[in-house]
């Protein structure tokens, strides 16, 4: 970096601790850190979803989280927040100047997640596509499987439910029930099962962001069920592009509907894609990098190289 002198160094996640070891950057380049989420409200949400001492410990980790993520946050010159939310805990919690955090939504590639009518010549299949080696989505296929698929089965327990996505854990891999339950695994096309589900279900009580999973849904027209936290941070209107409950019965009720695939269904899928092409298409989120990218470049540094500096010595010592 100090030889080549590019304009711009950008880093993802905002865990990635880069800038933190590179000391001989050129005055000239100004460092951007693209984050996924903030991390100190991750930490914080996987420890109040745990009970007992490993609570306490996540506690403990939140407190470690945080003080990295100011530290880390010091090194940079401007952050990228995916919602308006996180922004605003990037200004008022971390302190960050307003004129140096823009928000650029996550998007997706609508051409690619393309709109398909419901098919009625399958079986009816309730989808979550997530990565299960994460805590936050295995507690919530857990959730699907244990609270909320029992009372859709009471009304229609012809429904299936399909998981489907990498690394899930053994626990998780033991819950197959016959056609009923079916844990794929990692899979070629998670559009297969979008394409051919009758309603994707994000019931999430952890995490942070927003979820590329509720919004590939949306583009699919693949009715969408889920909680408040799975669909935070995006402008998503509740019964209008997607149904938004945090109990189980509301959850399972609203799941039942979506199978019966009735008009106001079909309208909201409809209303949701949308929304997707609108808001988060690729080409819409991504007019606002090159102003923020002039805007920064106009100002002058801002990254406290002495802090690295010391944090890099403690590094060494340590």
């Amino acid at each position: 970096l100090e030889q080549s002198r590019p304009d711009f160094f950008i880093a993802s996640p905002q865990t990635n601790s880069v800038a933190m070891l590179l000391a001989n950057a050129s005055p000239e380049t100004r460092f951007v850190l693209a984050t996924y989420d903030v991390e100190q409200v991750r930490l914080g949400r996987l420890g109040k979803s745990k009970k007992g001492m490993e609570r306490l410990a996540g506690f403990f980790e939140q407190r470690k989280g945080c003080s990295f993520e100011r530290q880390n946050l010091a090194m940079y010159d401007g952050v990228i927040a995916v919602s308006e939310l996180d922004r605003e805990i990037f200004i008022h919690v971390y302190g960050i100047n307003p004129d140096r955090v823009c928000t650029i939504e996550n998007g997706v590639d609508t051409n690619y997640f393309a709109y398909a009518d419901r098919r009625s010549d399958l079986p009816p299949s309730v989808v979550f596509v997530a990565s299960f080696g994460y805590s936050p989505n295995e507690q919530a296929a857990f959730r699907l499987i244990d609270e909320v698929m029992p009372r859709v089965w009471a009304k229609r327990p012809d429904a299936q439910l399909k998981l489907v996505g990498q690394q899930p854990g053994e626990n998780l891999r033991a819950r197959c029930e016959n056609e009923r339950v079916i844990v794929t695994g990692e899979v070629p096309d998670v559009r297969v099962y979008l394409n051919e589900g009758a309603v994707m279900c994000a019931p999430l009580t952890a995490g942070s962001g927003t979820k590329y999973k509720v919004l590939e849904a949306l583009s699919c027209g693949i009715p969408v069920v889920c909680t408040r936290l799975a669909a935070e941070g995006l402008a998503i209107a509740a019964g209008e592009h997607a149904w938004i409950h945090d109990s189980n019965d509301d959850l399972a009720e609203s799941i039942v509907e979506a199978l019966d695939a009735s008009a106001r269904v079909r309208q909201a899928a409809a209303r949701g894609r949308e929304f997707v092409c609108e808001h988060h298409d690729w080409s819409a989120v991504l007019t606002k990098l090159k102003p923020f990218m002039d805007q920064l470049k106009s100002m002058p540094i801002s990254r406290k190289t002495s802090a690295r500096n010391s944090i890099i010595q403690r590094l060494l010592h340590d």
